[in-house]
C-alpha cells in the first residue's frame, strides 16, 4: 500500500506541473528511482528504467497528447539526458534529468 502511495503522490506532483517537458522529465526521475536498474557503461553508471514504456504511456499517465509525449522524449533523447531503446529508457545521468524540470 505504501508504495502504490507514493506512485500516486508521484503522478499527481508530475500532473502538477504545468510545463510538459519538465511533466515527462519528471516522471522520468521518478520511475527510474521507482524501477531504475542501475548498470555501467563504458565506465559510468546509468539508470535503465526496468518496465517498458512508449510515448502512449507517458501520455496516458500524464494526462497529455501522445504527439506532445513523443515529441518531448525525443526532445530529452536530442538534449542527450535519456537515451531510448526500443521500450526501454536509459537515464546516463539522473541528477542532469532532474535539473530538466527543476530550472
Amino acid at each position: 500500500a505504501g508504495l502504490r502511495l507514493k506512485s500516486n503522490i508521484e503522478r499527481l506532483a508530475s500532473n502538477a506541473i504545468k510545463n510538459d517537458y519538465k511533466k515527462v522529465a519528471h516522471q522520468l526521475v521518478c520511475l527510474a528511482n521507482e524501477f531504475g536498474e542501475t548498470t555501467e557503461q563504458g565506465g559510468k553508471a546509468i539508470s535503465v528504467i526496468g518496465v517498458p514504456l512508449e510515448p502512449v504511456d507517458m501520455a496516458e499517465q500524464l494526462n497529455i497528447s501522445t504527439e506532445i509525449a513523443d515529441a518531448v522524449l525525443s526532445s530529452l533523447h536530442n538534449n542527450k539526458l535519456i537515451n531510448i531503446k526500443g521500450k526501454t529508457i536509459e537515464v546516463p545521468d539522473l541528477d542532469l534529468l532532474k535539473d530538466a524540470y527543476l530550472r
